[in-house]
């Protein structure tokens, strides 16, 4: 997708720009952090992470149904600035997600690759309190490698056709 197009949630017959990570402000971050438990900090790439390892552990929190939530209620809420949190948030949740993004995944299927253009600094060494790979162990199938800033639309089925039993220390 070129810099010129914007995804947007169809929420209520209405069009809504997907705000940006680096975006939020004070109140939306709580929003954020409220439905998810993620906060701005947590979609900066590590010290120690490639760009491909930060690209795929911000896919994974993206793919977080609070991080989509919590983006579908500051996108309405911008919006929409009269309504207080609580209508918009009763609002988003009964909102098809699916709905929600089909504008967004006709754009994907039309667009060619886009340019990564998001530059993160390191983080602290705090670093973050979620560990991707203990939350999910498939990757979500993108036609893109976007940048954080332009939040991807998973695609496809992401869940493992086999799985392992889980391995047993041994003394």
């Amino acid at each position: 997708m070129d810099e010129e197009t914007t995804l947007v949630f169809l929420i209520e017959g209405g069009e809504y720009p997907w705000p940006t990570i680096t975006s939020l402000l004070m109140g939306e971050r709580r929003i954020l952090y409220d439905l998810s438990g993620y906060v701005q900090e947590d979609f900066l790439q590590l010290e120690d992470e490639s760009e491909e390892e930060h690209e795929e552990r911000v896919r994974v929190i993206l793919r977080h149904p609070g991080v989509q939530e919590a983006l579908m209620v500051i996108a309405y809420a911008r919006g929409n600035p009269q309504l207080k949190v609580e209508k918009v948030r009763a609002l988003v949740e009964k909102t098809n997600w699916i709905d929600a993004n089909l504008k967004n995944a006709e754009l994907e299927e039309d667009a060619g690759p886009p340019e990564t253009t998001f530059q993160s600094e390191p983080s602290s060494e705090n670093g973050s309190k979620h560990d991707s790979r203990s939350e999910d162990s498939g990757s979500p199938s993108t036609s893109t490698s976007a940048p954080v800033d332009v939040i991807p639309l998973p695609t496809g089925d992401t869940r493992s056709g086999t799985s392992s039993p889980e391995s047993v220390a041994q003394m």
